[in-house]
């Protein structure tokens, strides 16, 4: 995408991409030993010092956040001290029930610091980053996403209030479009953003409690808006892993960008393209591969939590502003398309080892990137990646 994107979606095409694209057929996680695993922890841990990066963020994607449906939101609004327990309580179940399957939890976010401090051994400990979790409601929408990009950016504002701060967002699915979002909020002009946040303003006010809410959408519109050279202290170094294209990214906010997508390559095909799935077979069995990152472009998104009238207006209003020029009434023929690779940044398409027998653990092929046993391939494939384009 163009330096100055201002929310500009990226565009669906069967063209040979413009963007560099690389397939990877990794061997399994069976096959690392000992020492290639050590090898690849300080790979990543040595290339992070190098960067002077300081934060790890882990970012989950839809559905196995802290408000899936919404509905704790709207009764937020009438309770607010009850809607963090709940959140927190919701969260806590989606970890229990799902694990690593399309989702960070606190143990995932364990095994990557406790692989960073690994590999970290032959360095000064103190130049280690720490890995961080954040979570979101995870709803299938576009106003959940903005919001999630804005609570992300006060939290890094905050923590580059008194100097100059690198990280290293490391997103599952729709992540992916909330740092996609982010790049855009980091690096978009005043009229665009002040348009963006004029959208939200009518999504958290509440005249009948006489309070907007939340207040970090006022929060950051003033600290951005009011002293934007703030934000030159944010330097990203972006990972995403199964993110459906979706929104575009602005190329002056980030330092680096990887994309890996799970890939079969089908000799029916372009090796950039995935063929439209023509059973339920071959979504249950991700015969092509990630079948949500196939499929989850625009004309996807949910609807809102029926009593949630706000959101509803609200959504609608995001939509023409984040999906300007894309109509939902050719969602079909996007689908069919079955691009693979983003419009910016580098895509890694990996034909991962899967046993078929863990199929229905896979989330249609969603899952397989969240599992600790290929995090040594990911840290090693993400260093290589962070030094090239660094150079």
């Amino acid at each position: 995408m163009p330096i100055h994107n201002r929310f500009q979606h990226q565009i669906y095409s069967a063209e040979r991409p413009q963007a560099p694209y690389e397939i990877i057929a990794p061997s399994p996680p069976s096959d690392w030993n000992a020492a290639r695993t050590k090898a690849a922890f300080e790979a990543l841990a040595g290339v992070l010092a190098n960067r002077k990066t300081q934060v790890v963020y882990l970012v989950h994607g839809t559905f196995t956040g802290t408000d899936a449906l919404g509905f704790i939101r709207e009764f937020e609004r009438w309770k607010p001290d009850i809607g963090k327990k709940l959140r927190d309580a919701q969260k806590m179940l989606i970890d229990k029930i799902t694990g690593e399957a399309g989702n960070y939890s606190e143990s995932y976010a364990k095994s990557f610091q406790d692989a960073l401090n690994h590999g970290s051994s032959n360095h000064d400990s103190s130049s280690t980053p720490t890995v961080k979790l954040f979570h979101w409601t995870s709803e299938n929408l576009h106003l959940a996403r903005a919001n999630a990009a804005v609570r992300l950016l006060d939290e890094l504002l905050e923590d580059t209030h008194h100097e100059q701060r690198r990280y290293l967002m490391w997103g599952h699915s729709h992540a992916g479009n909330v740092f996609a979002l982010l790049t855009n909020l980091i690096g978009s002009d005043v009229r665009t953003l002040k348009k963006f946040f004029k959208i939200g303003d009518a999504w958290r006010r509440f005249r009948l409690l006489g309070h907007l809410d939340p207040p970090v959408w006022k929060r950051v519109r003033g600290r951005v808006l009011e002293n934007p050279e703030i934000l030159k202290r944010i330097e990203l170094d972006i990972v995403t892993f199964g993110t459906p294209i979706r929104y575009g990214w602005e190329t002056s906010s980030y330092r680096s960008l990887s994309h890996f997508v799970y890939h079969r390559p089908q000799a029916s095909k372009p090796e950039y393209l995935a063929p439209f799935p023509e059973g339920l077979s071959d979504v249950l069995e991700a015969r092509y591969g990630d079948c949500v990152q196939q499929l989850g472009i625009a004309g996807t998104n949910f609807t809102p939590f029926l009593f949630a009238w706000r959101s509803w207006i609200v959504e609608e209003r995001f939509r023409r502003f984040l999906q300007r020029g894309i109509s939902r009434l050719n969602t079909l023929d996007r689908l069919r398309i079955g691009q693979r690779v983003a419009n910016e940044g580098k895509a890694l398409l990996v034909d991962y080892d899967v046993d078929g027998t863990m199929t229905a653990q896979q989330l249609f092929g969603h899952a397989i990137y969240t599992r600790t046993e290929w995090l040594p391939f990911h840290m090693q494939k993400v260093a290589t990646e962070l030094a090239e384009q660094e150079s």
